[in-house]
């Protein structure tokens, strides 16, 4: 069965805006299931990569109230949390990371 988003997905990756059908697959899915936690850690991402720390770090925060997260995700977290000035929270995030996987260098 096909769905909407993944239709919108073929689409937008044909006309190279994957990263558009990306985000609003995420949103809708978070709009949907508010507890959706893959949804809001993707939905964060995508905000990250585009320097859109100000929707990034909610989205973040909303996902690891939800479950726990990799290393990687934290480490994210931390620089969305950086960019905006949080400079405390953004080096619990940090700590968090390294103490999740002590190899993680981009810290």
């Amino acid at each position: 069965m096909q769905t909407v988003s993944s239709t919108w997905r073929r689409c937008c990756a044909g006309s190279g805006r994957s990263e558009e059908a990306d985000h609003r697959t995420s949103r809708g899915a978070t709009e949907l299931r508010r507890d959706y936690a893959a949804a809001h850690l993707a939905l964060a991402d995508i905000h990250l990569q585009q320097g859109r720390f100000g929707e990034a770090a909610p989205r973040y925060r909303r996902a690891l109230a939800l479950q726990s997260a990799p290393a990687e995700t934290c480490s994210n977290f931390g620089v969305a949390l950086a960019a905006l000035g949080h400079w405390d929270e953004a080096a619990e995030q940090y700590r968090r990371a390294l103490a999740l996987k002590p190899e993680l260098t981009d810290v």
